[in-house]
């Protein structure tokens, strides 16, 4: 990977394992790297692009891949092994991210070429879901218990259109999440503790990030000067990492430690 000119990591497990995508030779490919440092790149066999999203502590990625024009998404074990995930009478699968009993989730479409969630089980049993007059649904985060988060639509428009959070528990009950003041809310990953990050949107069109804890509490976070805040993921003490820009051209990468203890009390 050493001199690739855009990598991107897309998580991280408890055992120190990241995984993510990177581009050579005129493509995309997927990579682990372990807590030594040794990285591994890998490809869906016949595929032409492969992008990873997520990985558990059992060392099991899931992400996408494209062959024969169209998008499909995986799962590989440590072992190398790759399995695909395609949701039956769906289309365009992509996977989000994978939880340590190895169940996924992500979004595809349907012949209406309609969003909707799915869960995959570590079994291959595939559960649909959408929050109620929804007409798009995109599930990021998971925890260990299967309960899950995300966003979705209720109208379509242009990127701007106001947009709602939700939380769906394992038992299936979908509750909205929307930060105060916002037009968008993007909720990106949950811990073990029922905690939440992600991102929203103000009515003035910028950027925080936010924590919300377990009790529903909603915290925005701003880095000090910054002209907008993006958290991406939480761990199970509650430290949440992202990126945050000063001028709206580059950006930094931040750590936030828990500010409280509402914020953690996750087990791997």
């Amino acid at each position: 990977m050493a001199g690739n000119a855009a990598v991107a990591v897309t998580g991280m497990n408890s055992e120190g394992e990241i995984t993510g995508y990177y581009f050579g030779k005129g493509t995309y490919h997927g990579f682990v790297r372990d807590r030594h440092g040794a990285i591994t790149s890998f490809d869906f066999p016949g595929s032409v692009s492969t992008n990873a999203s997520g990985i558990n502590n059992a060392g099991t990625a899931t992400g996408i891949y494209v062959a024969a024009l169209a998008l499909h998404s995986f799962v590989r074990d440590r072992q190398g092994n790759f399995t695909p995930v395609d949701v039956p009478g769906g289309i365009l699968p992509s996977a989000h991210a994978i939880n340590r009993t190895g169940a996924v989730i992500g979004t595809y479409l349907d012949t209406s070429f309609k969003g909707h969630g799915f869960v995959r089980s570590p079994h291959g049993v595939y559960t649909t879901f959408d929050p109620p007059q929804c007409i798009s649904t995109l599930p990021f985060g998971i925890n260990a218990e299967g309960t899950i988060t995300g966003y979705y639509y209720t109208v379509l428009g242009p990127v701007q259109t106001p947009n709602h959070g939700f939380v769906r528990t394992p038992l299936g009950t979908i509750t909205t999440l929307d930060a105060p003041g916002s037009r968008q809310t993007f909720p990106a990953a949950i811990n073990n503790g029922g905690v939440i990050t992600g991102q929203y949107v103000d009515n003035a069109f910028k950027q925080h990030g936010f924590v919300r804890d377990r009790n529903g509490k909603i915290v925005p976070i701003d880095f000090p000067g910054s002209i907008s805040t993006v958290a991406t993921a939480i761990n199970n003490h509650g430290a949440i990492v992202g990126w945050y820009s000063l001028n709206g051209v580059t950006t930094q990468v931040f750590l936030r430690l828990p500010a409280a203890d509402g914020e953690s009390e996750g087990k791997d």
